[in-house]
């Protein structure tokens, strides 16, 4: 069962890529991944390690993050009207 999109039993919260943009949102222009768990860490009540591996990999893919020089850098800002 795939957990990356919502479905019939897979609510939105909890689905991978809803919770990657939370996180996303969440995120300094750059940070080292150990501010990065932690911002993940307070941002979602009961998550592991592996599910903040799977949202930074949604982010990558998506080309909105990337690794230089072990920093998390944003690609692109969001503009919350």
């Amino acid at each position: 069962m795939s957990v990356l999109l919502p479905g019939k039993h897979i609510p939105l919260e909890s689905s991978l890529i809803s919770q990657a943009a939370n996180f996303y949102s969440a995120l300094p222009p750059e940070s080292q991944v150990p501010r990065a768990w932690a911002i993940c860490k307070m941002r979602f009540e009961r998550v592991t390690f592996e599910r903040f591996t799977f949202m930074l990999d949604v982010l990558y893919a998506l080309q909105l993050i990337s690794l230089e020089d072990d920093t998390i850098v944003k690609l692109r800002e969001t503009n919350a009207a």
